[in-house]
């Protein structure tokens, strides 16, 4: 490359040469006055001068270039590293969301507040995850304990409300045979019908837990009107995974 450039350099300096004696030719015959011979030698002066240097601008764009390319990719490796970093603090605190929705207690309120409040905090994990780059079902997947809590909870409040009604049932009932005060134990402290339970797990899809759990209610001869409301919420979570 640098030979080619010095050969260039010479076939310059002699054109320059035979141009140059070609004009003193034409200046010494009359053909040109002083003014015109010096434009003429300044304007092919120039002419070889570019033709000269013209390989030697196109090498230093592409160095410039080079260098361009080279600060662009560097630039995009910090915009990686960032954005990785930025991923991995918001992937911090929808898991610090996620512990927090799911070591509370398990005690439902009148208005669901805790439900609610677990809900919010799921929605902001899910909002993290969603800002990390994480695709729907991977999120999916790392919220829904969250879900199937909540619907535990509901599931449980309502067959909570119907061991209430059997048990006040039973005690009236052996009341009106003892004479006596009755003191249950139908079941233990935390204790679940495993009825319920089975009827819940048997569902295959939302309609048929609904239609297991009113099923249930119905054995038992317990109104529908005492669980209403939970029904509604179950019913609802269960279609928009949130409460009404």
């Amino acid at each position: 490359m640098k030979n080619n450039h010095n050969g260039k350099n010479i076939i310059g300096v002699l054109a320059l040469l035979a141009l140059f004696l070609l004009g003193v030719y034409f200046f010494i015959v009359n053909k040109f006055s002083t003014q015109a011979f010096l434009f003429y030698i300044f304007g092919i002066s120039v002419v070889i001068i570019a033709l000269i240097c013209l390989d030697r601008l196109k090498e230093l764009d592409l160095k410039n270039l080079k260098l361009v390319l080279d600060e662009i990719k560097e630039t995009r490796k910090d915009i990686y590293a960032k954005a990785a970093e930025v991923n991995k603090i918001l992937e911090s605190l929808a898991e610090n969301y996620i512990y927090s929705a799911t070591q509370t207690g398990r005690i439902l309120g009148g208005e669901f507040s805790l439900q609610r409040d677990m809900i919010k905090k799921r929605d902001m994990a899910k909002y993290l995850l969603k800002k990390a780059g994480w695709s729907d079902a991977k999120i999916f997947k790392k919220i829904d304990r969250i879900n199937q809590m909540i619907f535990r909870d509901i599931i449980l409040n309502i067959e909570s409300k119907a061991y209430k009604v059997i048990d006040e049932r039973e005690t009236e009932r052996r009341r009106a045979i003892t004479g006596r005060t009755y003191i249950s134990k139908l079941r233990g402290l935390g204790e679940i019908d495993p009825d319920f339970i089975r009827l819940v797990n048997e569902a295959r899809t939302d309609d048929e837990t609904i239609t297991n759990i009113k099923k249930y209610l119905e054995n038992h001869v317990i109104d529908l009107e005492i669980v209403k409301n939970d029904l509604e919420q179950l019913e609802y979570f269960l279609k928009e995974k949130r409460l009404l």
